[in-house]
């Protein structure tokens, strides 16, 4: 029984849908699971997705697409994300693009949380771990920007996707965005914090260039604080920490809408890419 297993089993009537980080958990009488990772009991949301059916669409199936939307930031968001296998019931999002986000005939993958957590004054910390499909090569290869934050949303609307056999999925009306992660592109591999809201605002900052060789599993940490944000990299299976970087709030950004979590891929550059996120976590002390 992997973590996930065990939270579903025996802390009923939580929110939590499994975690990872900081230490592998090794609960008694139970093998070491390697892929599941422990982060304690102190934060409201955490979602391994292993509840999926494999080889469903991670918006549309009765479990996943019960807790997550499709996140529109720009035009091309995809409805249709394949829920992978990663071992045994250890389940994936996967996630792709083609092209530069919010160019006409391009797409990209962004998912947001329907619940919401917004802390009364503390800081809030978002996590996700991504691979390469089926964590077959290190990440020094990969294209793309690849980040987790939040959405301010104005509600949820109700679609088909067309590319999923006709089924109904949900998406977020969306006001406003705060995301950190990376540029993976080999041009340009350094991590990012990004700042939008309507009707046009846009605001990026980069850091110092690093290096993935090696890197099979990334851990992205986002913190938010009262006076910025801080974006944290992270080797999801050393703990080594690859980069880190800090933000104020930019002039002139307004956070409107409703608190949601929120992960994305999408291109930086004339590419494409797959990934997998293979948890979310939402951690408020």
């Amino acid at each position: 029984m992997n973590f996930g297993d065990y939270i579903r089993v025996f802390a009923l009537g939580t929110r939590l849908h499994g975690t990872w980080t900081e230490a592998r958990f090794n609960y008694p009488g139970y093998p070491r699971d390697p892929d599941v990772f422990y982060r304690g009991m102190d934060f409201p949301f955490a979602d391994n997705f292993d509840d999926a059916v494999a080889d469903t669409y991670f918006f549309s199936n009765p479990t996943t697409g019960a807790r997550w939307a499709v996140a529109p930031i720009a035009i091309g968001s995809l409805c249709d994300l394949p829920v992978r296998t990663v071992a045994g019931t250890d389940r994936a999002c996967e996630v792709r693009f083609s092209g530069i986000e919010g160019v006409n005939g391009t797409s990209y993958s962004a998912a947001s949380y329907k619940g919401t957590y917004t802390p009364n004054g503390q800081p809030e910390t978002i996590f996700i771990r991504v691979t390469t499909p089926g964590s077959a090569n290190d990440l020094s290869n990969s294209n793309g920007r690849i980040v987790t934050g939040v959405i301010g949303q104005n509600g949820l609307a109700t679609d088909l996707c067309a590319a999923a056999q006709g089924a109904s999925y949900q998406y977020h009306v969306v006001a406003s965005s705060v995301f950190a992660g990376i540029d993976l592109d080999a041009d340009r591999r350094r991590p990012v914090i990004t700042f939008t809201s309507s009707p046009n605002f846009y605001h990026e900052v980069t850091f110092a260039p690093i290096s993935l060789t090696g890197v099979v599993r990334l851990t992205i940490a986002v913190k938010f604080t009262a006076t910025g944000v801080t974006v944290t990299l992270t080797n999801s299976d050393t703990d080594a920490l690859l980069a880190e970087g800090f933000t104020v709030y930019p002039n002139g950004f307004t956070f409107a809408g409703t608190h949601a979590g929120a992960f994305k891929y999408s291109g930086v550059a004339n590419n494409n890419g797959t990934l997998e996120v293979r948890d979310f976590t939402v951690h408020i002390p």
